[in-house]
């Protein structure tokens, strides 16, 4: 009886329909992932640079003075130009007054009254420079002494800038010429009333003087002059033929007249310690000689030569 049971029970078990096997669900589908750039910050834009106003200048910031600049011996016409401009702007009645100005005040005041076309800038914060045109170079020059008096004569000399420095232009207040659009460029800037080549022209010395000095030393002097009445007259010597560069007394005669004429000196004699072939230190139309005999000076370059005896 017992095995029928366990028959019966398998039996039903068979009978019974299989339970079904659920279908797994599909994978979802993963949509593929998109990276998107964000754009960054915007880069800086690099400066323009601003080109200055003439060539061969190098443009320093503002209150530096350039170490590269030395203070060489003074060989400039600049210096005149710049004292002329002072007077002219009557900033110093008397050069032994105070001003309460200070530099850049006083720079543009003075730019107005320089020769055109001189250029002229700040140099650090307490000088000014001056060039001209073509020059290659400028000088550096302080005026104003600490305590608000002029600063004049060779000791406002300061330094020589090659090629030109600047820290600010200055700039005239007057009308500028406008530049003549000819491609023939225009000839240097002077302020001479003669050029040697000129002198070499129709010039002459004139006026060859020797005195007795001390013990056996004689001092010599000339006078280089131009024979051209029509700029003798433009010059302020009125119905005279032949002149020197500008009337007596002109801070700018000595030098023109230097440069016009380019002396050199000769003599079989023996020079004084401060003579020599190249004339005086401070004035190469100056000598001094020991003993009696000759001198003689000629203009570089050409025949024009003038000869003088001791008495």
């Amino acid at each position: 009886m017992r095995y029928l049971l366990v028959i019966a029970l398998l039996a039903s078990i068979t009978d019974c329909p299989p339970k079904p096997v659920p279908s797994p669900s599909p994978t979802p589908t993963v949509p593929p992932t998109t990276t998107t750039t964000l754009p960054g910050p915007n880069p800086t834009p690099t400066p323009t640079p601003t080109t200055p106003p003439s060539g061969s200048v190098i443009w320093l910031p503002t209150g530096n003075n350039d170490p590269v600049c030395p203070r060489i011996g003074e060989d400039s016409l600049l210096r005149p130009a710049l004292e002329v401009a002072i007077k002219k702007a009557g900033i110093w009645p008397d050069p032994n007054s105070t001003t309460p100005l200070n530099e850049e005040q006083i720079f543009n005041i003075v730019v107005d009254y320089l020769p055109y076309p001189i250029e002229a800038c700040i140099y650090g914060t307490e000088e000014i420079a001056l060039a001209k045109p073509g020059q290659g170079f400028s000088d550096v020059f302080d005026i104003k002494q600490f305590n608000g008096k002029q600063r004049s004569g060779s000791g406002s000399y300061r330094s020589r800038c090659s090629p030109a420095r600047c820290t600010k232009r200055l700039i005239p207040n007057g009308p500028v010429p406008t530049p003549s659009p000819s491609p023939t460029p225009e000839p240097p800037f002077t302020i001479c009333t003669f050029s040697h080549d000129e002198f070499v022209q129709s010039g002459r010395f004139q006026g060859f003087k020797i005195v007795k000095g001390p013990g056996d030393r004689f001092n010599v002097d000339v006078t280089p002059q131009v024979c051209n009445r029509d700029k003798c007259t433009a010059a302020g010597f009125v119905n005279r033929d032949c002149c020197p560069s500008f009337p007596e007394g002109n801070p700018f005669g000595p030098k023109c007249d230097v440069e016009m004429s380019l002396p050199q000196w000769t003599t079989p004699n023996t020079y004084c310690n401060v003579g020599g072939p190249n004339g005086l230190n401070d004035n190469p139309l100056r000598n001094c000689l020991r003993g009696t005999g000759s001198i003689k000076v000629c203009s570089a370059g050409s025949t024009i030569c003038a000869e003088g005896h001791t008495p």
